[in-house]
Formats: structure tokens, C-alpha cells, sequence
């Protein structure tokens, strides 16, 4: 729907959320718009007061009537002053509670019937209380955000023009924008003619030929240059201040390779320009259709935020050309956008930037969703007070990189152009996009969608223990959950290996506990699953050769190896952080309480005569960058904290006694490292002297 970003993006965005969380709901009412289907408005501005932040205006709005017996007209109207109402140029009656204008026909209103009303009005247009979308006034610009946090009814195209803000109900527009001589107006679609009037000011029409939602509109106001380009055939419409043309050029150089990348993934560009308008806004930038509304201050001449653009620009296919056809399916526009992101980067930087991408969106969406949302969601079924929260920004994009994978990267792209030319200009729920992609590809999602999409939380699943009798292994697996009790059903890969030869077996998980036989034709030195990170679970996991002495860290995992002898052959170590609670101590402690929140398991082919200490990182702050690790389990001193290990299930948790703790001297902070003198394959946890 929008991208908010700083410097910083994700602490920041996090924060915003936070804020946006403690101001929702005030600001205007929803009400049941099926009644009616708007067909077009035309928006005509007469004045856009900047000094008095005031708007005077009046919009044509042609709609159909949907059902039987309709009573009243209901559009919706922010905080504005309506002036009158006029029906085939006859005022008529209505009333008008400062959120819904209520018309009430002077005749039966079937379905099928068509109306046309002309609604004058005028006032100060507000901005959302949370302070991202609505109406904003800055020095010489005028504009608004479609989005309002903090609105009962997130689409705020009511903040400046009476419309049906729904998701779901699409359609065209026609825009007249009256300026003073130093402004251009920029809105949505082409600009078709410009007036010059006797007084000085200027007229500027705009026409939108596709069908948009009315949030998606979009007015912007200000002393602007136009830079002119066309881009794989389409014209490009870049908005700005003049001295900014060469920062501008600078920010935008991938443009075109960005472009053709969607358009190869996606399918042909869905409307006529694509647009982007500089303003002053700090917080990120809004997709409204072909004319992207973009903070300035992101466009300084370097690439550091490119991938705000690239967001808002893919928006153009996932929410503007199909847009979800509720808001608690909101992923469908933002979780493909944020997904986007992670394929731009692929595109332009290559595999290896893409998979780090990856993997720390992964992390935060583990660490952090439920913490930010105030619990675990199903993607597809978002609360309101959530729709723009974690689960959509990190949760959802992490499963489409596992649907991508699960499908392959043809059939994916081919099922995704599917989607998207089937419900061209309309709307579109998670059950369309599953059967498209099935259709599409001959893979049957609908096990995937109830498994990732509808269920909140993630899996883990992992081997319990393994059995061998001449080279007949028996494995046992298992699966546990964080944020739900699901049992999820999928296929995953069993790695096993000898150190030089290895082979991957296909194993299908359907229950807690599953029990599988193969035969192997070497002595297995290392069974794994889900080597190559195909099924997003509740883990994150590193694994690194080892070939030198030296620091070795794990990434994502809070863990880093000091190699102090390399030993007599080849070591390949993985380690792996599990976001879910560990079993609990076999024989009753009570004198240590364990970590409810994680644990950690060491792994792989390690040589003889291999040394290393290890350095497990603990961060039981209220930080949104880092912690939330054990923030639970650390009630006072650091000093209490223990490290406990186990071979493996069979074993129970032992406590040891070869580490050292490391506070920076502040014992109460909750934030330090555990240094481990010697380090060995197996299972660790933090503990807490009670």
C-alpha cells in the first residue's frame, strides 16, 4: 500500500508502527458501501489554498446502483463542509455528519440504475492522527497520501474528495486542478490539455484511462520541473524541483533495468506513465497509480534507496493493477511489494546479495512480527489494527520466497501473470492468487496457502534420532510450532553426507512425529534438513567451511566461532538458532529456569584435533533492532545467567562450566555474550538461576 522508510529503515519503521499502534481508530466512520459501484468522478479543484490550508472543489460522481430497493446514497467525506448537492443539475437533499454523506433519492432506486451527482464543498483537508497519509500542506506543496494509519477506514481518499473509499470498488477519473502561475498540478494518468486564465492562473487536466480505487488517486501541488524519459517504451514522468534534476538522474540510473525486470516477471506496464513526485514527506512514499507520490529527501543523488522506489513502482502491478479485495488480505499488495524488493536486488546485485536479503528478513520476521503486532496472524487474515504491521512487511514476503522456491522460478512468474491478467483492473483474494498459480503451474497450492498463508506462526521441524543397521538408517522426525498448534504438510529435503559424497532424499512430514527408512551407500557423517533453506520455518541457520584459524561468524544466529586449530581435515559447521521454546529439563530442576524463546544446535562434519570457543550473543532488551531475546528470562543480574548443553533428545540438559560472562560492566542491561571455551556439536540453551 505504502512504503515507510528512513536512513535506518527497519528500526524506524518499526517505531512508527509502535506509534501507529496507539492511535488507531478515531478518525473516520466505515460504512457498508455494496449498495452502489461508482463508475467515474471528476474532480475539479478551483482552489487549493496553501497559506490557508483549504480546499474549495466540487466532484462529478457517476455511479450504478447494485442492489433492490436502495434507499440512500452513501459516499464518504472527511472532515470537509459540504456546500450543496445537485442531481442532473437539481439540488437535492442530503445530510452530512462530517464522515458520510447520506443522499436520499426522491424516487425507487433499482439495481442498474445510473446517477450522476455534482457535490460542492470545501475546507481544510486533515491529515491521519498518526501522522502518515491524508492531506498535507508544506511550504509550496500541496498533496495527499491515500493511507491513514490511524483510520477506522485505512483508504483516505475521503480526505479531500466524496468518494466510495473502498477497496473494491474501482474506477476512472478525470481531474481539473487550478493553480497559481508558479505550480503545476501533477494527479494520475496523462496530463491532456492546460488552461492559462486571465488571472493568472493555470488549469491542469488529467485523465486516468485505467480503473482505480479511490485511494490509489492522487493530487500533488508545487513549484515542479518535469523530467521527461521513456523507459521500455513507456513514458517516464519524474516530478521535481529544477536544481534537483542531476540528484534525480543519479537516483534513478536503474530505472530502465528495474522496469524490464517487472515487466519480464510481471507482464506489460498496466497504465500510461509511470510517474514519480518529489515532496516534502520524511516518512516514505505512498503507490498511487502511475504517479507514485515520493518523499524528496530519498532522492539525493546515491542508491542507497532505490529499493523504496523499486517497492513503490511494483506496486503498480500487485495492488494498483489488482488490488486486494479487502484489507485483511493486504499482503497481496504489500507483502509482494516488499518481496519485490529482495528481486531487485537479485536483478541488479546479484545472488548472493539477494540471499542476504533473504535471510535477515527472514530473522526479523521470526524475531520480531509477533512483537510488533501483539501476536501471531495468519498472512491472509490480518486485524485491522495490524494491516500495515510486521507480519505483512516481513512474515509475508519470506513465504512468497518459499512459494517462489516451491514452485520454481517459471512456473511461479508464469502463475503470477496469470493472477495478474485474470483480475486485470479489479480485485483479487488469496484463494484467486492459489488457484491461479495451480492452474498455472500443475502444483496444487492449496496445502502450501492453508499451511504458510492461513495459519500464523511458523514450523520447525527437525530430526529427532537416527538408526543405522548396515547402512539401513531409520530417521525420526519431528515438528513443533511457534504461535500455533497446526500440523503443517509438506515435502522436504533430507540431506545426508559423508564429507565427500552426498545425496538428497524427497520426505513427505505430515505428522508431529514421522518415522522414514532409507539406505544410503556410504557411512552418513551428517543427516540435515532443509539444507539449502527451501521451507521457511522457525529457524535461522548458518553454515561455513571451515578452512584457517581465526573468527568465524554465524550470521543471524547470534553465535560466531574463534578457530583456534583447524585439526587433520575439512570441517563444515552449521549452526542454527530455533525460535521456539526447548524441551524441558528430563529430570525436574527447580533451582534453573530455561530460555522460553530459544535455543541453539551446533552441527556437521567436524575434523580431529578441531578447537574453537564460541561466542553466543544474549539481548533481552525492548530494542526493535536486536532484542527480545530472552527479555522474559533475565529477572536481574546477567550473572545468574547459565549455559546448559546436551548431545542431543536422548539426553538432558547438563549444566556447564568452561564459559565466562560478558556484560560491558553492566550487570543489568540484559545485553552481552557468553564465551565458551570449548566448543562441540550438540544442543545449547540459556538458563537463569532462580
Amino acid at each position: 500500500m505504502f512504503k515507510l522508510i528512513i536512513k535506518q529503515r527497519y528500526h524506524l519503521l518499526f517505531i512508527h508502527f509502535i506509534i501507529f499502534l496507539f492511535f488507531i481508530p478515531k478518525i473516520a466512520k466505515a460504512h457498508d458501501e455494496s449498495e452502489i459501484d461508482v463508475l467515474k468522478y471528476v474532480i475539479q479543484v478551483t482552489e487549493l489554498n496553501i497559506k490557508t490550508n483549504s480546499i474549495t472543489a466540487n466532484s462529478i460522481v457517476t455511479l450504478r446502483v447494485t442492489s433492490a430497493n436502495v434507499k440512500q446514497i452513501h459516499l464518504s467525506l472527511f472532515s470537509l463542509r459540504v456546500d450543496s448537492i445537485k442531481i442532473h443539475d437539481l439540488f437535492t437533499k442530503y445530510s452530512y455528519d462530517g464522515n458520510d454523506i447520506s443522499i436520499s433519492p426522491t424516487y425507487k432506486l433499482n439495481s442498474g440504475d445510473t446517477l450522476t451527482y455534482q457535490i460542492f464543498y470545501h475546507g481544510h483537508p486533515q491529515k491521519d492522527i498518526t501522522g502518515w497519509g491524508g492531506f498535507y500542506f508544506s511550504d509550496e506543496y500541496a498533496f495527499n497520501l491515500g493511507i491513514g494509519f490511524g483510520s477506522t477506514s485505512h483508504p483516505n481518499g475521503k480526505n479531500w474528495f466524496p468518494c466510495n473509499d473502498t477497496f473494491n470498488d474501482k474506477a476512472y477519473f478525470d481531474f481539473s486542478i487550478t493553480t497559481s502561475s508558479e505550480s503545476r498540478a501533477i494527479c494520475n494518468g496523462i496530463l491532456t490539455s492546460q488552461q492559462f486564465n486571465n488571472d493568472g492562473t493555470i488549469i491542469w487536466n488529467w485523465k486516468m484511462n485505467q480503473k482505480i480505487p479511490p485511494y490509489l488517486a492522487c493530487i500533488v501541488i508545487g513549484p515542479f520541473y518535469i523530467i521527461h524519459e521513456t523507459s521500455n517504451g513507456i513514458p517516464v514522468e519524474i516530478a521535481c524541483i529544477a536544481q534537483d534534476s542531476e540528484l534525480v538522474k543519479n537516483s534513478f540510473k536503474h530505472l530502465d533495468i528495474i522496469l524490464a525486470n517487472y515487466i519480464s516477471m510481471y507482464g506489460p506496464y498496466p497504465f500510461d506513465k509511470v510517474g514519480f513526485t518529489l515532496v516534502p514527506f520524511n516518512l516514505g512514499a505512498m503507490e498511487h497509480a502511475s504517479s507514485i507520490t515520493l518523499g524528496k529527501d530519498f532522492i539525493d543523488g546515491t542508491l542507497e534507496n532505490e529499493t523504496l522506489w523499486a517497492h513503490e513502482l511494483s506496486h503498480m502491478w500487485w495492488g494498483d493493477e489488482v488490488t486486494c479485495l479487502a484489507e485483511r488480505e493486504i499482503w497481496l499488495n504489500e507483502g509482494f511489494a516488499s518481496y519485490n524488493e529482495a528481486l531487485t536486488i537479485k536483478k541488479l546485485y546479484g545472488e548472493e546479495k539477494y540471499n542476504v536479503w533473504i535471510r535477515q528478513n527472514h530473522r526479523r520476521a521470526l524475531q520480531f512480527s509477533h512483537i510488533i503486532d501483539k501476536g501471531y496472524f495468519a498472512i491472509d487474515a490480518i486485524p485491522h489494527s495490524h494491516t500495515y504491521g510486521t507480519t505483512v512487511y516481513s512474515k509475508a514476503p519470506d513465504i512468497i520466497h518459499s512459494l517462489q522456491v516451491l514452485l520454481g522460478d517459471s512456473s511461479f512468474y508464469n502463475g503470477c501473470k496469470n493472477y495478474l491478467l485474470k483480475h486485470k483492473y479489479g480485485n483479487a483474494t488469496s484463494n484467486d492468487l492459489s488457484n491461479d498459480l495451480t492452474a498455472s503451474s500443475g502444483i496444487n497450492t492449496q496445502q502450501f496457502f492453508n499451511d504458510w498463508i492461513s495459519t500464523p506462526g511458523y514450523p520447525l521441524f527437525s530430526i529427532d534420532s537416527i538408526s543405522n543397521k548396515n547402512s539401513n538408517y531409520t530417521i525420526y522426525t519431528r515438528q513443533r510450532s511457534k504461535g500455533n498448534s497446526h500440523i503443517y504438510k509438506t515435502t522436504i529435503d533430507l540431506f545426508a553426507t559423508d564429507g565427500i559424497q552426498d545425496t538428497i532424499i524427497k520426505i513427505y512430514i505430515d505428522e508431529f512425529t514421522t518415522i522414514f527408512h532409507c539406505s544410503i551407500p556410504f557411512e552418513v557423517r551428517w543427516f540435515l534438513l532443509d539444507k539449502d533453506a527451501k521451507v521457511a520455518m522457525a529457524l535461522s541457520a548458518f553454515t561455513s567451511m571451515i578452512t584457517h584459524v581465526g573468527e568465524y561468524p554465524f550470521l543471524e544466529t547470534n553465535v560466531s566461532l574463534n578457530v583456534t586449530n583447524v585439526g587433520n581435515d575439512s570441517t563444515n559447521l552449521r549452526v542454527e538458532l530455533n525460535w521456539i521454546k526447548p524441551d524441558g529439563f528430563k529430570h525436574p530442576n527447580d533451582k534453573i529456569q530455561l530460555s522460553d524463546s530459544h535455543y541453539w544446535k551446533i552441527d556437521g562434519i567436524m575434523a580431529t584435533g578441531f578447537s574453537a570457543k564460541a561466542t553466543f550473543e544474549y539481548n533481552g532488551t525492548t530494542s526493535l533492532i536486536d532484542g527480545y531475546l530472552d527479555n522474559n528470562l533475565i529477572d536481574g543480574s546477567e550473572d545468574n545467567l547459565q549455559l546448559l548443553y546436551r548431545t542431543g533428545t536422548a539426553d538432558d540438559w547438563q549444566l556447564l562450566h568452561n564459559y565466562s560472562i560478558q556484560n560491558d560492566k553492566d550487570k543489568f542491561d540484559k545485553k552481552g555474550r557468553i564465551l565458551l571455551d570449548q566448543v562441540r556439536k550438540g544442543e545449547y540453551v540459556l538458563g537463569y538461576k532462580k
